[in-house]
């Protein structure tokens, strides 16, 4: 097997493995599994996000991609975002087409520097990825000095 497919087929696996893990009391899905080991990345970075106000704010600009596979596909949504002075908790936010990723995101962590990694499926066609801040009610201060996101798209096969 070549590195770069075993590379591949390993950050799949775990990707499933970590998704699939989770309290005893969770809705366990059964494993995904990919059609092939070529995968889509797209990697954004950047330092500022513009006016932050509570609720969601954009981060970097939403990016299209074309799911080709009849099963759909799998996106993993990771992001980094560091704050500085922000007076409320946040959160980071993964949406295909206007539908959140999962776990859904809360605006509850007020470290500076946040992470979040989110998986969402999608079918075939045309698809539209973003990234959001989500900023807790009473924001009066604070602002974001760096991020970067990172979308990972990968071809599902049957549920065999």
């Amino acid at each position: 097997m070549h590195r770069k497919s075993f590379f591949l087929t390993l950050v799949a696996a775990m990707t499933v493995g970590f998704s699939a893990a989770g309290s005893p009391d969770t809705n366990d899905s059964p494993p995904i599994r990919t059609k092939n080991s070529s995968a889509i990345f797209i990697v954004r970075h950047g330092r500022e996000i513009g006016n932050i106000t509570s609720g969601l704010n954009q981060i970097g600009m939403p990016r299209m991609f074309h799911c080709k596979s009849a099963n759909g596909c799998l996106v993993s949504f990771s992001a980094e975002v560091i704050t500085s002075g922000l007076n409320v908790p946040a959160g980071i936010c993964g949406f295909a087409d206007s539908s959140p990723a999962f776990p859904e995101c809360v605006a509850g962590n007020s470290e500076p520097t946040l992470v979040s990694r989110q998986t969402l499926t999608v079918g075939p066609g045309l698809h539209t990825l973003s990234t959001d801040l989500d900023v807790g009610s009473g924001y009066t201060s604070g602002s974001v000095t760096g991020w970067e996101t990172d979308y990972t798209i990968y071809e599902l096969t049957s549920s065999k």
